[in-house]
């Protein structure tokens, strides 16, 4: 138990402090006392309440929500020769994670909801990240990934991708991002990879897919931040749910664009889509489908811009930064003019008749 050691100086045994000692340390303690020449007393143990540990409450931090009306700027990926796009009066704006922390924090001061982007399906050779640690990233590469100068990795493989994704999503927290895009997360409907994974049939690859989908979706929930569907609209019906928006390439070419309407829009939730072509009616994901959609002159294979810029569907957002309200235009009331007053008539008189004289 605790004790009480009343030290007293030896020269005058006037009793000047006291220490409290800890079990462990009571028999060195005591002998050093005794060593130094002075008077000990060992208070009798008093029974202490054993206390009850209350475990501190999970605080899930705030998640910027993306609502369905927000239009958005995609300046992470599309172009053939890097982006092409404005953020004025765009509410979202879509950014590589590896852009500096201060172009990013710039961006969201201005009052915009900063998404970051990189690949949770590929190895990406020039990411910082994948030159550090190479051969734990090259592990688990399959595959490549036709066109793009990528590899596929191996989604069976849960706890790697966790210690290689984990600290993606903490520097993107870091520098500020809302949330997050995490693309290429399809190895399981692309020939490419999900057979190349040995030992597991396509269906048993899906089943690992949509288990590392959902560990993003927690990771960043975890940190507060948002994280939106990239393409897979087959899995919007059983994942639409734990996911904060969507982001889509070319669902009106391959007549996807059905699932982002009932499984999100209809949820309250945002979805931005991309069509790679001016042909046809790429207005339609705004006025049929309710997503903000871009459209650029370019190409479906591979889906890229070429020429010309973005050319957007939604209409404008009003951006201000965090913290202020946007102005308003107050009207000036039309003064009522008074009405003008009818003037009352006076009566005319009516003359008496004098009185007729008598005889």
């Amino acid at each position: 138990y605790p004790v009480t050691l009343v030290v007293a100086d030896p020269t005058t045994n006037d009793p000047s402090y006291a220490i409290q000692l800890a079990t462990a340390g009571i028999a060195s303690s005591v002998q050093k006392v005794h060593d130094i020449g002075v008077a000990l007393s060992v208070a009798a143990p008093t029974s202490q309440p054993t206390p009850v540990s209350t475990p501190a409450p999970t605080l899930t931090p705030a998640i910027e929500p993306l609502l369905p009306t927000y239009g958005w700027s995609n300046l992470a990926w599309g172009w053939e020769d890097g982006w092409k796009d404005t953020i004025a009066n765009r509410k979202i704006v879509d950014m590589d994670y590896e852009e500096p922390e201060a172009d990013i924090r710039a961006v969201r001061d201005a009052g915009h909801i900063v998404l970051c982007y990189f690949s949770a399906g590929t190895l990406e050779p020039w990411r910082a990240d994948c030159t550090a640690n190479k051969a734990a990233w090259q592990a688990l590469t399959v595959s490549k990934l036709s066109g793009w100068g990528e590899d596929w990795l191996d989604v069976t493989k849960l706890d790697q991708l966790k210690e290689l994704m984990t600290p993606r999503f903490e520097e993107a927290k870091a520098k500020g991002c809302h949330g997050i895009e995490a693309d290429v997360i399809d190895c399981y409907a692309n020939s490419e990879c999900y057979s190349k994974i040995s030992g597991y049939t396509k269906a048993q690859v899906k089943t690992a897919q949509i288990a590392y989908n959902t560990w993003q979706v927690d990771m960043a929930h975890s940190l507060g931040l948002s994280i939106v569907m990239k393409n897979v609209a087959d899995l919007a019906p059983t994942m639409a749910a734990i996911y904060d928006g969507a982001i889509n390439e070319q669902c009106q070419l391959y007549s996807e664009c059905q699932n982002y309407l009932d499984y999100f829009h209809k949820q309250g939730k945002w979805v931005g889509n991309v069509e790679y072509t001016t042909s046809g009616n790429p207005t339609e994901g705004y006025t049929v489908y309710k997503m903000a959609t871009k459209y650029c002159a370019g190409t479906n294979d591979p889906g890229i811009c070429k020429s010309g810029s973005w050319i957007d569907t939604f209409p404008d957002d009003v951006v201000v930064p965090w913290g202020t309200t946007p102005a308003t235009t107050v009207s000036t009331p039309i003064p009522t003019p008074a009405p003008t007053p009818v003037p009352t008539p006076v009566p005319t008189p009516v003359p008496t008749p004098a009185p007729t004289p008598q005889p």
